[in-house]
């Protein structure tokens, strides 16, 4: 990601209008092609995390990712690997438009607050700096986007997506009811809204979808940072392979502190019984209670290989895409 920063006038409306813009489309385009090319490695990672604390899903806690994708092949085939991708993949259009532009715009506004406390004299600037962003700032601006996202979207889209994935492993070992209760993602919203809660049914687990997307996306974007300031020297545009590993770095340190919150959001959503609430703090509980500390620790990052083997190359996927259309959308703008 590259936002445009000077020390000198805060941006104008048609600057921040055109900041929108392209991180709307630029985000737009990097969330669908990394979701084309992984979203496999997000059902292989559901499927492992629900399994940790559902062993009568038929996979057990102890199946590795290479069981669980050939057990998903033989019940399925590929088209398996790509359960409930309808809806997730046109959320995706959302998803990363959502994150980048609240991420831009909130650096645009502490960046002018900064330049309107230097200028009114409330700040004092040392000498041969200019006005910057500090890790601290990207933090918090990168907190903003993925809470907002999560929120807003992300919550509904992974509940009727994992609840899609967790019938089908269902059906799979042959433990489902007799007949199949969704058919599609439309058949999970009808059904949830049916329910007392209403349509509050649909975002269950968004407290963890919350911690999980604001403390991920405010480390992605901080090692996105470093990284590119690592590997690019001064005054230089960041390079396509610069892209690719702050992606990666940057996708690392999302997952790093994602993953925990992330297996907690998927027992939540990915539970069957509606009837029954599912309790993550208790299950917690009796986890620790049976399994000490390193228990509840291997549960809780239990499917760590898929995780990090699709966020690393996701995040460089969706980083790369990202700078090379989003310069293209600021070349195409100045000749305008």
């Amino acid at each position: 990601m590259t936002t445009k920063q000077s020390s000198s006038a805060p941006s104008s409306e048609l600057c921040r209008s055109s900041l929108v813009r392209n991180s709307i489309v630029a985000g737009s385009c990097s969330g669908i092609a990394s979701t084309v090319v992984l979203y496999p490695m997000d059902v292989l990672r559901t499927k492992m995390q629900a399994s940790s604390v559902q062993p009568t899903m038929g996979l057990h806690r102890s199946h590795g990712p290479l069981y669980v994708l050939r057990h998903t092949l033989q019940h399925g085939g590929i088209p398996a690997l790509y359960t409930g991708i309808g809806l997730p993949l046109a959320a995706q259009v959302v998803y990363k438009s959502t994150v980048f532009a609240v991420n831009n715009v909130t650096l645009v506004w502490i960046l002018d607050r900064k330049h309107l406390a230097y200028h009114t004299g409330k700040s004092i600037l040392p000498p041969n700096e200019t006005l910057s962003l500090n890790y601290w700032d990207r933090f918090v601006c990168g907190f903003m986007g993925g809470a907002f996202n999560a929120v807003l979207f992300v919550t509904p889209v992974e509940f009727v997506r994992n609840q899609l994935i967790a019938q089908h492993t269902q059906q799979a070992c042959q433990q489902s009811l007799s007949h199949t209760r969704f058919q599609g993602s439309t058949d999970v919203i009808r059904y949830a809204l049916q329910q007392p809660e209403g349509v509050r049914a649909l975002w269950r687990g968004a407290s963890w979808a919350l911690w999980r997307d604001g403390l991920g996306c405010g480390l992605f974007f901080c090692a996105m940072h470093g990284m590119q300031n690592t590997l690019t020297p001064p005054g230089e545009t960041p390079k396509f392979a610069t892209s690719l590993a702050s992606g990666g770095a940057a996708g690392l340190a999302f997952w790093l502190v994602g993953l925990p919150l992330d297996t907690v959001k998927t027992w939540v959503q990915s539970s069957t019984d509606w009837s029954v609430r599912f309790s993550a703090w208790s299950t917690l509980r009796d986890i620790f209670s049976k399994e000490g500390f390193w228990g509840v620790n291997k549960r809780l990052f239990h499917g760590w290989q898929v995780a990090y083997g699709r966020g690393i190359p996701s995040a460089a996927i969706t980083m790369s895409v990202y700078s090379v259309v989003y310069s293209e959308l600021e070349r195409y703008s100045d000749g305008l």
